[in-house]
Formats: structure tokens, sequence, C-alpha cells
């Protein structure tokens, strides 16, 4: 890692270019399929909105844009992944050098995180939340000391974006307005007047999606206190400490280790307390951290959503170990770099028990196998119960989208899918998709059995049958 400080803006440079050609080769030739919720954002993204029924509507806009430039192919709908990660990896390369110069650690670092690899090869919300959580972070940074109307305006119009990307996106304020707390009462004064301003300017750049959400019973925000759970709040220690130690997965288990060191380092402790670029960032960082640590130990909470968090830490991790522990921070990249080279070669490798991805290989035979099906019942109306295997079928069943609505039993929403495509009535020629193989309908007939993964002993067993006369019974 010492020759890196060698011209590390070329070395940036073609790292960059040459791990992107990379990842955009692995996307190319890979055979894997998309998951159920890129397929699910893809459908979106064929009628732009201000929302959609669990998400903010910007991961639908930017497949939207790669699709209708590189084709709606699975290559075309995760184009930008890779693209924006390298912009936040170069993000976090610049925000580094407000604080120091040896810059080179973080943007490395960044790249080769477990997490990061996974989501370079999947278009997920993730991706465009970390973006412009880094740019926040940076414009932030930048702006606090001496701040400027136009710096605090953009600040305003890139968490506008970040909540566009994801709801959790606020928490960078409570983090701000906090980090304020701590500054000297005329900069507190000061950095609260540019708060306000630019609170007011992400609202302003949020407003579509609240409109929607007005105009659509508030259903994204009802999907998002489900998936929370906190009416169903308690104490749960498993599901804290699965949390608190899958983010080993997220960075790297050694990384993780420094992560912990980090807390018991007293060059560390000493700059957070006296230089307030060092606290900034570990302010806007521990704030997310515990909120939704917090949350992991009352409801439960995936592991990813703590991710912007490591923004900030990767940051301050890379300035403390490069000058007190650096041989463990480089074996920390070094093992990182080692487990996504196995990670990339394990998928590369024809269907198998050991490849970490094959739940999103065989769902173009899915889409094949009920094509099939549509076809030699002249064309029915396909009705599918379940929201992952609607969304793979909208994608590769080759079907048009019309003929394939949601069956549910219930009246209340639970997915898009029941906002725009739910199933009223009578069919008087249907073929019903479910995982259910035991439907005691009397006048449904058992078609086949379809297995996407042929030779994958945990490939799903899914039904298909066909109805004459099908009622729903919503």
């Amino acid at each position: 890692m010492q020759a890196l400080k060698i011209n590390s803006n070329k070395f940036i440079l073609l790292f960059s270019i040459l791990l992107i050609i990379l990842r955009l080769i692995f996307l190319y030739f890979t055979d894997l399929n998309l998951y159920a919720d890129e397929a699910q954002y893809y459908f979106w993204s064929l009628s732009p909105d201000f929302g959609y029924y669990s998400k903010p509507p910007l991961i639908a806009w930017i497949i939207w844009l790669s699709t209708n430039i590189f084709g709606s192919n699975e290559f075309g709908v995760r184009f930008f992944a890779p693209v924006i990660h390298f912009l936040t990896a170069w993000i976090i390369y610049l925000t580094h050098k407000e604080i120091d110069k040896n810059a080179i650690y973080s943007f490395f670092i960044y790249l080769t995180l477990p997490a990061i690899c996974v989501s370079s090869v999947v278009i997920s919300t993730d991706v465009l939340l970390l973006l412009f959580w880094a740019l926040g972070t940076y414009i932030l940074l930048k702006n606090f000391e001496q701040p400027t109307i136009s710096l605090t305006i953009l600040l305003g119009i890139t968490i506008g974006f970040a909540l566009l990307s994801k709801y959790n996106a606020g928490l960078f304020y409570i983090g701000y307005f906090i980090f304020i707390l701590t500054l000297e009462k005329k900069d507190l004064l000061k950095n609260f007047k540019h708060l306000v301003i630019s609170g007011i300017v992400s609202l302003i750049t949020f407003a579509p999606n609240l409109w929607w959400n007005y105009n659509n019973h508030f259903a994204s925000f009802k999907h998002t206190k489900d998936i929370s759970k906190l009416d169903r709040a308690f104490i749960y220690p498993n599901k804290f400490f699965e949390f608190f130690l899958g983010q080993s997965l997220i960075i790297g288990p050694i990384l993780f280790i420094c992560f912990l060191l980090l807390f018991l380092n007293k060059d560390f402790i000493r700059n957070v307390k006296n230089n307030p670029k060092y606290r900034l960032l570990f302010i806007i960082s521990i704030t997310f951290l515990l909120f939704i640590s917090l949350l992991s130990l009352i409801s439960g909470a995936n592991i990813n959503w703590a991710a912007p968090s490591f923004i900030g830490f990767i940051i301050l991790i890379s300035i403390i170990f490069n000058k007190t522990n650096k041989k463990l921070l480089n074996s920390g990249v070094l093992f990182n770099v080692f487990i996504i080279t196995v990670w990339f070669g394990i998928n590369l490798l024809p269907i198998s028990t050991q490849s970490p991805l094959y739940r999103i290989k065989g769902w173009n035979n899915f889409g094949k196998e009920v094509h099939e099906l549509y076809n030699k019942y002249e064309k029915p109306f396909v009705l599918i119960d379940e929201r992952k295997l609607l969304s793979w079928c909208l994608y590769y069943c080759n079907i048009p989208h019309q003929q394939i609505l949601k069956l549910s039993a219930k009246s209340e929403i639970k997915d898009h899918y029941d906002l725009t495509k739910k199933a009223y009535g009578e069919y008087n020629n249907a073929i019903i998709i479910s995982k259910n193989c035991d439907m005691k309908e009397s006048n449904v007939q058992l078609l086949k059995e379809i297995t996407p993964l042929a030779n994958h002993i945990k490939s799903p067993k899914i039904c298909a049958y066909h109805a004459k006369l099908f009622k729903t019974h919503n």
C-alpha cells in the first residue's frame, strides 16, 4: 500500500476504470437473472411516476434511463450499479482529502467492501442512497465552517434526492442537528439557520413523492411502518446480535475489527473531541448506526440498512489505522479483495449448491415454461398469488403485461401490484401460478410443477393450474 501514495490520482483513475470494466463485463456475460425486487423496479420504470408502493421513485427513474440506453436486458437494468458505486467512491476520496491527504485508502476500501462487491452487480435503492449520502456528507464538511447559501441549497437538493432514493435518508438531518449542538454558540446559530434552509430545500425536492403518497393513501409510508414492525416492538437480543455481527459481512471481518477498535483508539477519541471535521463524520455516522441498531433490537433490521453509516466510518478507519496500525488496515483490504475474488469466481460457475446467488438463476426457464402454457391454452389471463413470482413473470414470461394479474384473497394492499394489477371478478380462461401445490379449488386442474433450477436441490417448486372459469375471492 505504501506505493499507492505515488501519483494517487492516476492510480485511482486507472483502478476505477479497470474495476468498472471488469464488473460491467461480469454483468454482461453472467447468467444471473434479476432479483424479484429488480424485476419489480423494472416494471415500475415502464410507467415513471413520483412514487410506488414500497419505495420512492428514483430507483425506477434510473432504470428507465439505463434501459432506454442499453435495452431491457439484465445488463441494461443493472448498468448504473457499478458506475454509481465508482462515483460514490470518488466522493468518499474527496471527503477524506478535506481532513487528511492520504485519501487513497478510503477510495480503495469502499470499492473492495464485500457489500459493495455484491451491490455493484445488483441495482437497488441502496446504490442511490449511498451516492447521495456520501455527497451530502462531503458538501456539509465543506460548508459548516463558513456556510454559504449556494452550498446549503445544494445540500438540500442532495438530501432531497437521497430521500427520493430511500426514506431513511431523513436521519441525515438528525445527525446534522446533533453535530450543530456540539459547536460554539456563534457557529451553532449560524449552522442552525443553514440547516433550516437546507431542510426546506430537501422538502421541496421531496415534495412530488409526498404528493403521490397523499393521492395513494400514504401507501409508501404505511409500507415503511409495516416493515419496521414497530407495532410489535419488544426486546429481541438475538436479532440485535445477528444485525450487529452481520456488519462484518458488510465491510469484511478484519475491517469490522478495525471498526470496533476505533472506539478504543486514543487518537480517534482525541480527534473527535478537538477536531470538528472528525466530529462531524463521527456524529453523522453513529447517529444512523445507533438508530438502525435500536430498530434491530426492538423489531429487527436487515444488515444492509446501516450501510450509509459506514461512509463516514470508512474514512475514520482509514485515517486512524493508516497512522497507528497500517498492517491491520492493509490486511483488512487484502482479505476483502480475496473474498470478492472468490465470490466472483463462484458465481461464474454453472448452477451449483455452492453459488451464493443460486436464487437468481433459472427464472428465465420459469418464464419460458409459463409462456408455453400461455400459448397452449389460447392466451388466458395469468393469475399469480405472490409478489416475487409475479415480478419474475412480468420480466421473463414474454406475455402482455395486461394479461398478468395479482391474485389476492384479501382486500388489503400489501404490494404495488395490489394497487395496480389486482384481479377482480370472474375469468373464463385462466392459468394460476402459485407456490401452493395443493390448491383445493374444485374447478382448477393442476397442469405441471415448474422447477426453475432443474438441477438444484434448493429450487422452489411452483405449480401451474388451469381453470375454464375462475372467480376471485376478494
